[in-house]
């Protein structure tokens, strides 16, 4: 870990210790907010950690996305810097496509025909007026709880997919969405109960 890029353990203590926290001086963060014009907000990103602990009872679906913020979730491009991987490229994509985050989530042809999906999804099954955009996608900050859910289990489903080099397919994706009703909160649980039976 370099000076200017602290790891998840200094940014955490920084975002807890600080009560002024500034998440844009964080350099992870500001990456984020160079892709995303929403995220280039302070205040934004306060509202994005408020809520992050509150969006599932699975520890692993809010860990993930802790890691997706902070950078550290992995990627070919960060096992490659490890020396786990003899390639940095995406497998799903041309050659020379350096597969980090921004790539995965924001990028990659494989993970926008997925997410074209998800917004279908949305919009026949629980808002019709649903514009969808990568902001939601990745701060999974809709005002819409049961959207920001779909968003939680799919860039955990992602991240999963890509750490494997395996492609993403539909019904793989709603079978995880489903399993993940089990231990979920009630809230969750008692709208997804007739979305994912119908």
């Amino acid at each position: 870990t370099s000076l200017t890029e602290p790891d998840s353990k200094t940014i955490r203590e920084m975002m807890i210790v600080s009560p002024d926290r500034r998440y844009l001086s964080i350099p992870q963060f500001t990456k984020w907010a160079n892709n995303i014009e929403q995220l280039k907000d302070e205040a934004t990103w306060a509202h994005i950690f408020e809520n992050l602990y509150k969006l599932s009872n699975h520890f692993k679906l809010i860990q993930h996305q802790y890691k997706i913020f902070t950078m550290i979730a992995t990627s070919r491009y960060m096992r490659y810097k490890m020396k786990i991987e003899n390639s940095h490229e995406c497998p799903h994509c041309l050659t020379g496509t350096t597969e980090n985050l921004q790539h995965i989530y924001l990028d990659c042809p494989i993970t926008h025909n997925f997410y074209k999906g998800i917004e279908h999804f949305i919009k026949e099954k629980i808002d019709r007026e649903f514009i969808s955009s990568k902001f939601y996608q990745l701060s999974v900050s809709h005002q819409n709880a049961a959207i920001n859910y779909i968003y939680l289990v799919a860039n955990w489903y992602v991240g999963r997919k890509f750490q494997y080099g395996k492609k993403l397919y539909w019904d793989e994706f709603y079978k995880y969405l489903k399993i993940m009703q089990v231990g979920e909160k009630a809230a969750i649980t008692v709208v997804f109960q007739e979305i994912l039976t119908t």
